[in-house]
């Protein structure tokens, strides 16, 4: 486990505490770390196009979905 965190540490050094993006109102002056979640469902069908795009990609469906993110948050 050591030298994991050690790893990750070193790794995630100099990386931007938040990225920018837009918002709906201010950010406080002192974060409260409350979050919120936001039900996804997703239907039999779309779960088996994931699951088939993932396999032909050697991916999991846990990549793909988290590959969607990032691009829907960039």
């Amino acid at each position: 486990f050591a030298r994991q965190a050690g790893y990750w540490s070193r790794t995630l050094a100099g990386i931007p505490e938040c990225i920018a993006l837009p918002l709906d109102h201010p950010r406080p002056a002192v974060a409260r770390y409350r979050g919120d979640a936001v039900p996804l469902p997703i239907t039999p069908a779309l779960h088996e196009t994931v699951q088939d795009f993932a396999r032909a990609h050697g991916a999991s469906v846990f990549m793909v979905l988290h590959a969607a993110l990032v691009v829907l948050l960039h």
